[in-house]
């Protein structure tokens, strides 16, 4: 295939311990993933990445799960499981696959139902309390009717411990089934209907709020009722937060077989609803700054394909794709401006028609504003409520000639067209941050804004995307390939966006083109594998919200560029054991970015992340009773990298030396077991970061000690140590 994929088979997944996106991450180079919150989870691939999270923004990398389209923001908190394969492709994807995507696409495909009886299932124990159990069977049920079922549960104990609350947060407890119906109506006529669910039930993340541990006298820490401490594990949030989600999901997949050729009709649904607790991004005892983002949505997908398989030297897929959906994101925030903090300043100069710019200056919020205007200062709600509807539709073909043989040449094109229908309710109290003050909007009795405005608008955005390169394979062992790709992320509303006139202005397409060189070959009698990709991609009318204390910016201008190499190499040393290793390198920059988005001119995109090692062993021995031992082990460094688009160190991320392990005895019973561990070296991997030093230093302090500008940082972390034992029967 021409193209850079990292795939993982069925036992690869199992091996890996591969649960979810988070932990498929950790197995591919190049390839991060920020999360603020269980509702907002940001994939990065090769510089394509993004923040956007309103209702209707796709993520620069798409999931597809048996052909069904999940690409939102809250879509990736999703459980693995019943795993065929798993096949991560890197780079724009814009002539196949049923939504375009400018940093690659996950394709997750699932088990088909067997046509004998089998199955398998395990139990696992852990620490933080943990008990897995997962399992499936499959096989005939009468005439050529076939069914499989598969079920998962994951419950956890909080990774963190909240001393506030003196309760454990930060755990897992989710459950997910999935049930296949396979009909072979005839010799040429294969139909599957899938029902799954999930649901999940759990605390909302752990953010941990490190300050400088022992503040100079000339820096004013607010008393929140928090004491400084050293373990990432222990926070001091206001409260335990909460998520939990529901999602049912339908796929109804028809194959007909002709003479030299197969049609495919896959028709999907998906109806996904979450709650969420405010989080807390400051950390803190008391509310200070807390969000919360339950969602909705609900979509539908019909695809038809046709893939041909001709004897001659050309051979082609093509087809229609119809998407929609219907999506809800409602944030609600609770902001507590301390009237001593930079915050409250800021609260103070934007709605106190007594506060003076001296004032301002000094730090100082005055006793009359406090007077007047008391309810500045205290818990102050807010709300966006978005609604995006999406129709999108497409069509496509992709196909190669082989003009002698060896050589092939490649080439697809993708027409697409989508209209998205944006509305949005906006109300609250009065907030320098989420609802400041307009010309238009203020109560000439109170100074201060009216509560409540509502917005709506909609757009159409089409766009051809294509491919084009060769494939030439001068032996059966070697292949060389050179492609040009392209692909576009649609267009996005962002409600809290709207301006003072009550319009809500759309954000346009975000396009990526893609040059890529490769090899990919096999060596010394199938026993080591060598593939190389060496690529460039350009991103061009960039999609990007950023805030900070006194703005914020969702907006699509600019252009960044990301180039790199990625280098892939497994040996069978012997017959038992097996060496692997992969290397990526990326390096980014940007640039025609507005002066507001306070983006230093060449900072590379998130995600993009210079140098990423990871090298593993797998030993398999059989023994003469029938049974087998194996054993893996694997390591992963990753330099530190952005988690934002931007260049604060409060937004980065890295891996020093990230080890997983497990060791498996196979009886010829069926029978298996194993002990295993994860980030066996403990580190405290950030996934997301905050750097809301406004809401807890005085305008002075900062002044006085620039160093606390980075001092302070509010980052979440990635799973601890994780180990256990887990037992498992075959049939």
């Amino acid at each position: 295939m021409p193209i850079a994929v990292n795939a993982f088979s069925s036992d690869m997944v199992e091996t890996r311990r591969i649960s979810d996106i988070q932990s498929l991450s950790t197995s591919v180079p190049g390839f991060s993933i920020n999360s603020l919150s269980k509702s907002r989870l940001n994939p990065s691939l090769r510089g394509g990445s993004s923040s956007l999270v309103s209702a209707g923004a796709e993520q620069a990398v798409g999931l597809f799960i048996d052909d069904q389209y999940f690409g939102g923001a809250g879509d990736f908190e999703i459980d693995l499981f019943d795993i065929e394969r798993i096949e991560v492709l890197r780079g724009p994807q814009g002539t196949l696959f049923g939504r375009n995507t400018t940093g690659g696409s996950i394709n997750v495909v699932t088990r088909r139902p067997s046509k004998k009886t089998e199955g398998k299932f395990e139990a696992t124990i852990g620490n933080y309390d943990a008990i897995e159990a997962r399992g499936y069977v499959s096989g005939p049920l009468a005439g050529n009717l076939f069914g499989s079922f598969a079920v998962s549960s994951r419950d956890r104990d909080g990774t963190s411990r909240n001393i506030t609350t003196g309760n454990r947060i930060d755990n897992t407890n989710r459950a997910s089934f999935r049930g296949k119906l396979l009909w072979e109506a005839s010799p040429d006529l294969d139909i599957i209907a899938t029902v799954g669910y999930s649901r999940a039930d759990e605390t909302g993340p752990a953010r941990d709020s490190i300050f400088t541990s022992t503040p100079p006298t000339n820096q004013s820490l607010i008393d929140f009722g928090f004491v400084p401490d050293n373990d990432p594990r222990v926070v001091q949030q206001a409260s335990d937060s909460s998520f939990k989600s529901r999602q049912w999901t339908g796929n109804l997949r028809a194959e007909y077989k002709l003479p030299d050729a197969a049609l495919l009709s896959v028709t999907t649904y998906r109806d996904f609803s979450s709650k969420e607790g405010k989080v807390s991004l400051v950390g803190v005892p008391v509310p200070t700054f807390d969000l919360g983002e339950p969602r909705s949505a609900e979509s539908f997908s019909q695809e038809l394909r046709y893939t041909s398989d001709y004897d001659g030297p050309f051979n082609w897929v093509g087809g229609l794709y119809f998407f929609y959906s219907d999506e809800t994101r409602n944030t609600n925030v609770t902001t507590a401006w301390n009237q001593e903090t930079f915050g409250g300043v800021v609260q103070s100069i934007t709605f106190c028609p007594l506060q003076t710019l001296e004032d301002f200056d000094n730090g100082v919020v005055t006793p009359a504003c406090v007077a007047n205007f008391p309810g500045l200062f205290g818990p102050n709600d807010f709300h966006v409520n978005e609604r995006n509807r999406t129709t999108s539709y497409s069509a496509f073909v992709d196909g190669n000639y082989e003009p002698f043989e060896g050589f092939t040449l490649l080439g697809g094109l993708r027409y697409t067209h989508d209209k998205k229908k944006f509305n949005v309710d906006i109300g609250g109290g009065p907030d320098f941050f989420w609802n400041p003050p307009t010309s238009t909007d203020i109560d000439p009795m109170t100074g201060l804004p009216f509560i409540g405005q509502t917005a709506a608008n909609s757009a159409n955005w089409s766009k051809l995307t294509y491919r084009i390169g060769f494939q030439y394979k001068p032996t059966d062992k070697i292949m060389v390939y050179g492609t040009r790709s392209t692909g576009f992320r649609s267009g996005v509303f962002d409600g809290a966006q709207s301006d003072p006139t009550l319009v809500v202005k759309p954000v346009g397409p975000e396009s990526a083109t893609s040059h890529e060189l490769g090899l990919k070959s096999r060596w010394f009698d199938n026993r080591f594998q060598l593939n190389i990709a060496v690529f460039n991609v350009e991103y061009t009318d960039l999609q990007f919200f950023i805030s900070s204390p006194t703005s914020s910016v969702s907006t699509n201008a600019g252009k960044a560029r990301v180039r790199g190499v990625e280098v892939e190499a497994v040996a069978s040393i012997t017959d038992y054991l097996t060496l692997s290793a992969n290397y990526s390198h990326q390096d980014g920059t940007s640039s025609g970015i507005p002066p507001e988005a306070e983006i230093t001119p060449g900072t590379a995109p998130q995600g993009t992340i210079p140098n990423t090692y990871m090298v593993a062993a797998d030993f398999e021995y059989p023994l003469g009773n029938g049974d087998s031992f194996s054993a893996h082990v694997d390591l992963t460094h990753k330099d530190r990298y952005g988690l934002e688009f931007n260049d604060a160190p409060q937004f980065s991320s890295r891996t020093k030396s990230l080890v997983n392990a497990s060791l498996n005895y196979k009886l010829s019973s069926g029978f298996e077991f194993s002990i295993w561990g994860q980030n066996l070296t403990n580190e405290n991997i950030i996934v997301y970061g905050n750097d809301l030093w406004f809401a807890s230093y005085s305008l002075a302090a900062a002044l006085t000690d620039p160093a606390i500008l980075t001092d302070v940082k509010q980052p979440r972390y990635s799973a601890p140590r994780t180990y256990g034992a887990t037992i498992r029967y075959s049939f």
